[in-house]
């Protein structure tokens, strides 16, 4: 009978666990921790778990896990066109970042691993979105 209720109840607990089912609110009622660099909704003890809506303040969006951004995030200029889109995994870098100007045109792009730029080609655009700068780049962990 106990395995039963456990094989009834691991599909609704599976469920609750997707970010679908976390809380969303504005990034103006987050803090961040100085002590151990989590987020926190204002006044709780637990690190946030959830999705932000831009705010006035913080024109960004984007998806916490523990107090720590996970996934892809979004940051807006004042006219409310795409800035930067970037992608964490659990609060590092990750994947392909991307900058836009002001008035939505690609600017910059490169790629990280962990927390840490890789290999790869760094790309810069002009303004008019003709690429302006292309360059390889290796990233270089010992010195010694």
């Amino acid at each position: 009978m106990k395995l039963i209720k456990l094989l009834t109840l691991s599909p609704l607990i599976s469920l609750l666990s997707l970010p679908g089912w976390s809380e969303t609110i504005p990034m103006d009622e987050l803090v961040t921790n100085p002590t151990d660099g989590l987020v926190y909704k204002k006044f709780t003890s637990d690190p946030f778990t959830g999705s932000t809506t831009p705010a006035s303040e913080k024109p960004s969006k984007g998806y916490y896990k523990n107090g720590k951004k996970h996934g892809v995030w979004e940051h807006y200029h004042d006219n409310g066109l795409l800035h930067r889109k970037e992608t964490y995994k659990d609060g590092k870098e990750e994947c392909f970042w991307k900058m836009y100007d002001i008035n939505g045109k690609l600017k910059f792009k490169n790629s990280y691993n962990l927390g840490y730029l890789i290999n790869g080609v760094l790309k810069n655009y002009h303004k008019n979105g003709k690429l302006f700068l292309r360059g390889n780049y290796k990233v270089v962990t010992n010195y010694f």
